[in-house]
């Protein structure tokens, strides 16, 4: 629910500033609608993830910095540290932001270089300043994973500054990069980079790394032909000049590290408030491009709210609120795997442990002790697999570390042309030797207490 209420209060943030830039009530409300209508949005509003409060933190240092340049007042400048610091402290990758506003504040004293050049020395004392204040203020979390793990950007860059955790290494840090990486298609040629907000806008899609893993909706991809036009053609305001420029930066550094779709929601409201304020001063009223930039828009977004209609009504909880079906009922038909863990739940002793391999590390919904590796969730199944010469051994290690039960996602574990288990630095006769002994162990018919083509349960004897 906190995660939640972080949806509304932004979406009141963008109303408020945009009205405030004298944007009328009805571009004011293009604007909300804009972000109030991408699906992923709704998604990441719904989840444990924090990018919609990294979204209203970036957007009110923003909105702070565009403040202080017009009137060089220090008050902003602390807002602007304070608001930086709060999204420094959720995500490291705020540190595109603080890129983005050391140019910022240098453009300001170079402005300020020609009327009150007396003025330029404390313009970047007191810029920079803030930009420290902010480190400052962020600094106890990363001092806290510092002194817990020996790393202040633990778990990312451990073959740069090492540090200690279980569970964790700097190998799979190394994985975990890649990973990061791959995200919008593993081998990117310049033309993906050029076609990057196409893709974005049309195909992307939730659950495909190489599609973005969201979906962002195509009223940005509307309006960002008019956006440019603008800036090109037109006297926009200030506040439009250094959102747009701030998204720009953080666009490109996103384009070079990770491209998930959610990780570009911060930069969404500067860019809404941007569109809405050039389709509006760049048309006269009622003129025909007025009319199709203003419908085109409202349009484009209520293609999103349709989407994300979809998925809530494919999820139906409702059903289950109102009593129409049973939490099970609800939890079976949306979790594949959730039969396995009622079974588990109730069939089971209660310190019976599981090990669940490629499930997501789901125990939210398991009463049973659990172990799971984080993230790649395979890891010690893989380990096991190659330091066993058959399947009973690899029981047996299982055995050893506690381990009742056993359940596998094995779809994709055990197709030997993408199973993570395989070695290609081996040869194929071992590899081939190490997949059957995966095999054997997950798909035991006598150790098998149910199974169908996508998971497997089995009890370690």
């Amino acid at each position: 629910a906190v995660n939640f209420a972080f949806f509304p209060i932004l979406l009141t943030a963008i109303y408020g500033w945009a009205r405030e830039l004298e944007l009328s009530r009805r571009w004011a409300l293009i604007a909300v609608l804009m972000i109030a209508a991408i699906p992923s949005a709704y998604h990441v509003a719904a989840s444990g993830y924090i990018d919609l409060a990294m979204a209203l933190y970036i957007t009110l240092a923003i909105v702070a910095l565009t403040k202080w340049w017009r009137i060089l007042e220090n008050g902003w400048l602390i807002f602007a540290a304070i608001f930086l610091s709060a999204a420094l402290s959720a995500k490291l990758t705020a540190l595109f932001v603080f890129a983005s506003f050391v140019l910022v504040i240098t453009f300001r004293a170079r402005q300020a270089q020609t009327a009150n050049p007396e003025k330029v020395g404390g313009i970047l004392a007191r810029g920079f300043g803030a930009l420290i204040l902010a480190g400052i203020i962020a600094s106890p979390w990363y001092l806290r994973t510092w002194a817990e793990t020996g790393s202040p950007v633990f778990p990312f860059y451990m073959n740069i500054w090492p540090g200690e955790a279980a569970g964790w290494d700097v190998e799979r840090s190394n994985l975990f990069q890649a990973m990061n990486s791959a995200y919008g298609g593993e081998n990117k040629t310049p033309f993906d980079y050029l076609l990057a907000p196409w893709n974005l806008s049309v195909n992307a899609q939730p659950e495909y790394s190489t599609f973005f893993d969201g979906v962002l909706g195509v009223a940005f991809l509307f309006g960002l032909p008019i956006l440019v036009w603008a800036l090109w053609k037109k006297d926009m305001p200030e506040e439009t000049k250094i959102g747009a420029g701030i998204a720009a930066i953080m666009f490109v550094f996103w384009l070079f590290s990770s491209q998930q779709l959610r990780y570009l929601l911060p930069i969404m409201p500067v860019l809404a408030i941007a569109i809405a304020i050039a389709s509006e001063r760049s048309f006269t009223r009622r003129s025909a491009l007025y009319i199709v930039s203003k419908y085109g828009l409202t349009l484009s977004a209520i293609a999103g709210i349709l989407v994300s209609t979809a998925w809530f009504l494919q999820k139906a909880p409702l059903r289950a609120v109102f009593g129409g079906e049973t939490r099970d009922q609800y939890l079976t038909r949306n979790i594949d795997y959730y039969p396995y863990y009622e079974w588990l739940n109730s069939e089971t002793p209660p310190d019976a442990k599981v090990w669940l391999i490629n499930m997501r590390r789901d125990s939210y919904n398991l009463d049973r002790p659990y172990f799971s590796d984080y993230l790649f969730e395979d890891w010690t199944l893989r380990k096991m697999v190659w330091e066993s010469s058959s399947g009973s051994e690899l029981k047996a290690k299982a055995a050893a570390i506690g381990i009742s039960y056993v359940l596998t996602r094995h779809d994709f574990l055990l197709d030997y042309k993408r199973s993570p288990l395989i070695d290609d630095t081996k040869p194929k006769a071992e590899n081939e030797a190490k997949f059957r002994i995966a095999r054997e162990f997950i798909l035991n018919n006598a150790a098998t207490i149910r199974a169908d083509e996508k998971f497997s349960l089995i009890k370690v004897f």
